[in-house]
């Protein structure tokens, strides 16, 4: 419990050390539930952070969608095997094969291969989700179901109208009905209209000089919220959200939302990520940070300038919620795990990544020079005039600035990027037999080797 006295000043130190304006953190151990804030929740207006405050978490909702497929395929209606097109015949994407070959499981681990991230505006109405789905023609498969791990925020948004077409209610509606309104989560809401009714959070930016700016749309468009643009709560739902994970499908006042067996297969190994550090694979809604995920699973979260952290820790029985209104959270996330949370777990502090001083001997970095490509982004990589790997992300989610990259290798396979002030784990695969790789994966997202004719 010594650990936790001190939670507050840990909090508040760390986000000036970072220049975040505000965090909430709760953590359940102990049987206990302990929560504090820090800082404010705009950094114009200066109102203060408190434990009330809702954020949006981001991805985080992708574990509340899966939970919502679940309880579907408890019911019958919904079968983890069955191809979407199944449910929905009137899907169509650039290939025309493509939707009989992906599976509601592909959907659910991040294994579809569809080029994943696609924001479009469709409106505020009812209807917002199944118009956004209908316009999808162009979108392509960047590698067959089932090969390989890509993050694939557009999967989740076609999961959660596939839920929508198979019970008759929306997204939003199935959300209150199945979870919110069972475990009691009154402050958590799916727009911003919503949110207007709370002391909520808005997101920020780096700005000039390195002092937060508050970001331009601080929610995202109705159509992107099963994937996670347009949810918020508190730390302290968040953390009777993963009660409910822990005690096998029950809240804490006994509502059930799923089975244990259904919470079981969500924490199952699907999709194995050989391409990142950060964690061994997807379960369905949730990252395993072992592959039995009885150390630590959870999931992380980014909207609109906002970062989201969730652990959960089944050994231990704990749970933290980590909530900051600031892009870069990730550093107030390893301050509080380095320091407080992973010798109250008894896990391993998350590691800190480092640029290689040299190029590993046998490496040779020409290959590795190209255009690599997803929707809306793109990364060209040269090698710059002291043979070094350097190049560029751009394109239309990128924003109207270039980042500039500069990548070193820990061997033929693991690089690193510093971009923007930040290290990123890079891997490429797909090697031909001139060394030249086909793919490059970063942020657990792959972009295609596209070179001139």
């Amino acid at each position: 419990m010594s650990l936790l006295a001190d939670l507050h000043q840990q909090l508040a130190q760390s986000i000036e050390r970072h220049g975040v304006p505000g965090a909430a953190v709760a953590v359940w151990c102990d049987g206990h539930l302990h929560e504090t804030s820090a800082g404010v929740a705009n950094a114009h207006t200066r109102v203060h952070t408190t434990p009330d405050t809702i954020f949006q978490i981001g991805s985080i909702t992708k574990s509340f969608t899966a939970t919502l497929a679940l309880q579907l395929v408890e019911q019958g209606k919904l079968s983890l095997d069955a191809p979407i097109a199944a449910y929905l015949p009137q899907l169509q994407l650039a290939e025309r094969d493509v939707p009989a070959a992906i599976t509601i499981r592909h959907l659910l681990a991040h294994s579809s291969g569809i080029d994943g991230d696609l924001l479009t505006d469709t409106g505020r109405d009812a209807d917002a989700l199944a118009r956004f789905v209908a316009s999808l023609g162009s979108v392509r498969q960047l590698h067959p179901a089932g090969e390989l791990l890509s993050y694939c925020n557009l999967g989740y948004n076609i999961l959660g109208r596939v839920l929508e077409a198979v019970s008759g209610e929306v997204w939003d509606d199935l959300l209150r009905q199945r979870i919110l309104t069972p475990l009691g989560l009154t402050r958590a809401v799916t727009s911003a209209d919503a949110a207007l009714r709370h002391r909520v959070a808005i997101g920020h930016v780096r700005g000039e000089g390195g002092e937060p700016q508050r970001v331009d749309s601080p929610f995202a468009p109705r159509s992107n919220g099963p994937s996670g643009m347009t949810m918020a709560c508190t730390a302290r739902e968040l953390v009777i959200f993963g009660r409910a994970h822990l005690d096998g499908g029950c809240g804490p006042d006994g509502a059930r939302i799923l089975s244990q067996t259904s919470i079981a297969t969500m924490r199952t190994l699907q999709t194995a990520n050989a391409y990142s550090d950060k964690y061994r694979g997807w379960g369905l809604g949730w990252m395993l940070f072992d592959e039995a995920a009885q150390r630590m699973f959870g999931h992380d979260g980014g909207a609109c300038g906002n970062c989201a952290f969730l652990r959960i820790l089944p050994g231990a029985r704990t749970i933290v919620a980590l909530l900051v209104n600031h892009e870069r959270g990730m550093g107030v996330y390893r301050d509080l795990f380095a320091s407080r949370l992973a010798t109250l777990a008894g896990i391993d502090p998350p590691v800190q990544l480092a640029m290689p001083a040299r190029t590993p001997d046998g490496v040779e970095l020409a290959p590795y020079a190209g255009s690599y490509r997803r929707h809306g982004q793109i990364i060209d990589l040269e090698l710059d005039a002291q043979r070094r790997l350097a190049g560029r992300l751009h394109g239309e989610y990128v924003g109207a600035s270039d980042v500039k990259l500069e990548l070193a290798a820990f061997d033929a396979k693991r690089f690193v990027a510093a971009a923007a002030g930040t290290l990123v784990p890079v891997h490429f695969s797909g090697f031909d037999e001139r060394g030249r790789p086909a793919r490059l994966h970063v942020t657990d997202r792959v972009f295609i080797r596209h070179d001139p004719a």
